[in-house]
């Protein structure tokens, strides 16, 4: 299953986003669910139909979603700063 936010250009708040529904997905550990491959503003979720049916999929998609819209403001994500030594 596919699913895509925004229109076909580069924006951060839509990778953002998409990176807080995949960790929430994450988080529910919910059976059926095999990869969670992540885009620029799509995320990939292969899943297995016997386990998990399409429509629960949706219907947990909907429910992350409904969860993420009031705390998309407060995500935090983990970085780090790396320092390059050039030698010239």
């Amino acid at each position: 299953m596919l699913v895509e936010y925004g229109e076909q250009h580069l924006d951060l708040g839509l990778r953002f986003k998409v990176h807080a529904l995949m960790q929430w997905l994450h988080d529910q550990h919910l059976d059926g669910i095999r990869e969670l491959t992540p885009g620029v503003r799509s995320l990939q979720i292969h899943y297995n139909p016997q386990v998990i049916s399409a429509a629960q999929l949706v219907e947990q998609l909907t429910r992350g979603e409904e969860r993420l819209r009031s705390h998309l403001n407060e995500l935090k994500v983990p970085s780090r700063i790396v320092h390059l030594l050039i030698l010239g």
